[in-house]
């Protein structure tokens, strides 16, 4: 389908698609909007339509990382009503697989560090974060209040502090994936496995017995 017959959704899917490929290899810096125009198979013009600069398409991009992965989240939760099930299928969906898709999570990391120096990003990537925490911390904070409701998790729990406690320990592990290189996809993933029954356990009413 050539660009002048697309739909404009399928334009701007086409053009987040490509430089969001582009991005993820080259980084900000190493990216060019014609190549970003050329696999995308539009106009420079139709770019700037959607962003009118590269460090805009570039923060379209990362929004939409983390869109999917928030979908994918939310999708796996679907599959479960219980409250265990859901905790542990929600930790698992947002671990991350730096080893499988480095780039993909560099483009996280160089969003965060643009927004310390440039100014037209910090607001707006303050305001992602803070929509990125609070879709987070939602469900954990149903399941933990279900899970109470049913003698499943400890009574003495705060849904809330919960919710930031692993929060915390999520970061801790995406940047456990990044600091020791020497381990492989399937030893980090045993570790994280091993966390989330670990966090199970602390929040089990059987402690206070």
């Amino acid at each position: 389908m050539s660009p002048k017959t697309r739909d404009p959704d399928a334009r701007r899917e086409a053009i987040l698609s490509a430089a969001h490929e582009l991005f993820s290899i080259h980084g900000l810096r190493g990216t060019r909007l014609e190549d970003v125009a050329r696999r995308a198979r539009v106009s420079k013009g139709s770019l700037y339509d959607l962003a009118p600069n590269k460090l805009e398409l570039f923060f379209l991009v990362c929004e939409r990382q983390l869109e999917s992965e928030f979908e994918r989240m939310e999708a796996a939760l679907a599959a479960t009503k219980d409250p265990i099930d859901r905790l542990r299928t929600l930790l698992q969906s947002v671990m991350p697989s730096h080893r499988q898709a480095p780039g993909v999570y560099a483009m996280i990391f160089e969003l965060q560090t643009l927004a310390l120096r440039e100014k037209a990003l910090t607001e707006k990537v303050a305001d992602l974060y803070r929509w990125h925490f609070s879709r987070f911390r939602r469900p954990v904070m149903k399941i933990i209040t279900e899970g109470i409701a049913r003698n499943l998790f400890r009574a003495d729990l705060q849904p809330a502090d919960a919710a930031i406690t692993m929060e915390a320990w999520v970061f801790f592990k995406w940047f456990e994936w990044i600091t020791f290189p020497e381990l492989t996809v399937a030893e980090l993933k045993k570790s994280s496995r091993q966390w989330i029954d670990n966090v199970l356990l602390l929040i089990s009413p059987v402690q206070n017995e």
